[in-house]
């Protein structure tokens, strides 16, 4: 325990959450206890050390509010400080506030035009070169349901030389593996993926969110000795106290398929409670398609009732902690229809609505061969 009441002390704090990973709870606890303790001493150099720790912090503990909030204070001040921060660190960030913004449906899309608009602005400004841009407006594409321009920007991005801002060399085509898992290109996702699944890319947690999306592809493609595998050690990877709510989506659709139920009503118990919480609603329309897939398979196999300890719901109705089947399924149907139908009045096309259809589909015909 850190006491932070001299600078060497608050230098040492400040120094571990800097370096330390994975990001937990009790981290994002010291570091804004570090926050309190720079501001009160009018440190400014302090306090952007910990806000540019807090950031990373935030998103490795999916709290995009924090990371959003956390944002325009870091762009303004070392925009206006250039020779004192790295500004330039600051725009690779703005890369996550364009990634969390368009995961919230109450954002109109005219906000976030805006500030995909200023992120290329400032990008071009500085030199960094577009291949950072294209990435990035690709990733806009994709989540707003423009697959003709995200495919367009994603062939931009390959025919664009690398300046400044680039990503790690090793994981820099791995940002398209969400796109292609849910195009249901299930070989090219492998092939991309392979460098991980083989271990020789093991940086930036890509095995956290490398694995579950392998451990779906193998399944859909009728290889469900490899699913198991990949099932296996991406549960290793989970940290289910923090809401990892698209791992987890991947982990109720798989173990809902191969009627592991109850490993299934155990990660569904953890992760829902963040369901509840101010996160993204993106994560939460995966979360709840996976686990609208859990429970149609829970209700196949003859199951009309399953005990959750889970936070109350106005619209659930246990007794002793007992839930009917079916009203968690109206329920969980009802969010997913509500959510869709936002993104896609927000985004002016039908894609959340059709996505929706076809994961159902698509899941619905996987059947795991009996021994």
């Amino acid at each position: 325990m850190y006491s932070l009441e001299t600078p060497e002390e608050l230098e040492k704090a400040v120094g571990y959450i800097e370096q330390e990973r994975p990001h937990t709870n009790e981290i994002e606890r010291l570091a804004l206890r570090c926050l309190q303790k720079t501001q009160e001493r009018k440190d400014l150099d302090m306090e952007y050390r910990v806000r540019l720790a807090l950031i990373s912090i935030h998103n490795g503990l999916h709290r995009p509010d924090l990371v959003i909030s956390m944002f325009p204070w870091l762009l303004k001040i070392s925009e206006e400080n250039r020779s004192r921060f790295d500004y330039l660190q600051i725009l690779w960030y703005y890369r996550w506030i364009i990634i969390f913004a368009k995961q919230y449906t109450s954002i109109p899309k005219s906000k976030l035009t805006e500030l995909l608009t200023d992120f290329e602005n400032r990008c071009r400004e500085e030199g960094v070169g577009a291949k950072i841009v294209h990435q990035s407006k690709f990733g806009f594409y994709t989540e707003t349901g423009e697959l003709e321009l995200a495919e367009k920007e994603l062939e931009y991005y390959e025919t664009t030389d690398f300046l400044i801002l680039t990503g790690c060399r090793d994981c820099r085509k791995l940002f398209t593996k969400t796109h292609l898992i849910n195009l249901g290109k299930y070989e090219e996702v492998l092939e991309l993926l392979d460098p991980v699944l083989r271990q020789q890319v093991t940086c930036h947690l890509n095995e956290r969110y490398g694995y579950h999306i392998a451990m779906l592809a193998t399944m859909m493609l009728g290889r469900w000795e490899e699913a198991e595998i990949y099932a296996v050690k991406s549960s290793r990877e989970i940290d289910l106290t923090i809401g990892m709510l698209y791992v987890a989506s991947s982990h109720l659709i798989y173990y809902g398929i191969t009627a592991q139920f109850s490993i299934g009503r155990e990660v569904f118990e953890k992760q829902f409670p963040f369901v509840l919480k101010p996160v993204s609603d993106l994560p939460k329309l995966e979360f709840l398609i996976g686990a609208q897939v859990y429970f149609k398979r829970l209700q196949r196999s003859g199951r009309t009732t399953i005990q959750l300890s889970v936070p109350e719901h106005p619209e659930l109705h246990p007794e002793n902690e007992v839930y009917q089947v079916a009203e968690l399924l109206n329920f969980i149907k009802k969010e997913i229809d509500r959510i869709a139908t936002a993104f896609d009045h927000r985004n002016e096309n039908n894609y959340y609505k059709e996505f929706v259809a076809e994961m159902a589909r698509r899941y619905e015909q996987v059947e795991q061969p009996q021994n």
